[in-house]
């Protein structure tokens, strides 16, 4: 798997203070960047929601979590959403809720509407410069993607629910709750699995527990893990597990291999 964070933000912990503290950055590109900083230290269960973009997770050695959001925009809904999520320390759970309100996001999928870069909708295959309903005309504004960046300790969950957006994730999670609309789901090391797509694949390095994987369009693939469960399904695609995981996949098009 690729470096999630190839040019993330200088994570540094930080102790004392506020469950989470955030510190809003405009950059000279006119882009937006918030950092998050868990002030509670040790693992901890990151639930992050998002709209439409990209989430990407390390787990590794460290003593504080901390999440950068940012995305293109220096004003505007999505900047919005990345200088004023809505945040919630819950024990040892920190809920970050950056859901775009409002508008809809260029280049984003939601189930078979796709909105354009140039503010049209394509529905089915076929472009739209603007929705009629009822006689009257729906206009919504326009937002760039938000990416979410997360360093984790060792020993943390991942719950993320995205209607647009790939995840990724590089290092050991205890558990991960994952669902997205339109995106590929990748993880590393996963002990509690239950993830969800509905267009996009889903590849897992190493099952460490029982899980769960299903996509309507894409495959499933894990390459290796002990003796636990899997249950898969897919209706269009291949889903591939080795022994001695116990695969019960069922694919409508495609082929299931439990080698």
């Amino acid at each position: 798997m690729t470096d999630p964070l190839p040019s993330g933000p200088r994570l540094a912990g930080r102790r004392g203070g506020r469950p989470a503290e955030t510190t809003d950055r405009r950059s000279p590109d006119m882009s937006t960047t918030n950092l998050i900083k868990a002030t509670r230290s040790g693992p901890i269960t990151l639930d992050l929601t998002l709209v439409a973009g990209l989430i990407q997770v390390v787990v590794a050695d460290g003593t504080y979590a901390q999440i950068e959001l940012s995305t293109d925009e220096d004003s505007g809904l999505a900047a919005d959403a990345v200088n004023k999520p809505v945040i919630a320390h819950r024990g040892d759970c920190l809920s970050i809720d950056a859901s775009i309100r409002g508008g809809v996001v260029q280049g984003a999928v939601y189930g078979n509407v796709q909105v354009n870069n140039f503010g049209g909708v394509r529905i089915g295959g076929v472009n739209y410069g603007g929705i009629q309903v009822g006689g009257g005309s729906v206009v919504s504004q326009n937002s760039s993607p938000i990416t979410a960046r997360a360093l984790l300790p060792i020993g943390s969950s991942l719950i993320a629910d995205a209607t647009s957006a790939p995840i990724q994730v590089r290092g050991p999670l205890n558990r991960a709750k994952v669902r997205t609309t339109n995106g590929r789901i990748e993880l590393d090391i996963v002990r509690d699995l239950d993830v969800e797509t509905i267009s996009g694949s889903i590849a897992v390095v190493e099952l460490a527990g029982d899980g769960r994987a299903e996509t309507v369009s894409g495959s499933i693939t894990v390459e290796r893990g002990g003796p636990y469960r899997l249950i898969a399904e897919t209706v269009s695609g291949n889903i591939t597990a080795p022994n001695p995981i116990r695969l019960d996949g069922r694919t409508v098009s495609g082929r299931v291999r439990n080698y």
